[in-house]
């Protein structure tokens, strides 16, 4: 990693404040388009396994739902 660039001094900028980076990385659709295939090609491999997570989010969620106070929370 390299660190050459990083500033410690107190004039450091919060999480609140907004950054305009005037020459910033500037990338073709493709690269976003390759971006999803990779992201689909680790989804596809488990894709089992994210099926039955989100049903048993789901179903998690669906009891919750049922309990009273605890039903307000359980959408979030």
């Amino acid at each position: 990693m390299d660190n050459k660039n990083l500033s410690f001094n107190s004039q450091a900028i919060s999480d609140n404040q907004e950054v305009f980076i005037a020459g910033g990385q500037s990338l073709s659709g493709e690269n976003g388009v390759k971006w999803i295939g990779q992201a689909w090609s680790l989804v596809k491999s488990k894709l089992g396994m994210w099926i039955l997570l989100n049903i048993v989010y789901l179903t998690i969620v669906s009891v919750l739902q049922l309990i009273p106070l605890i039903g307000l929370f359980a959408g979030f």
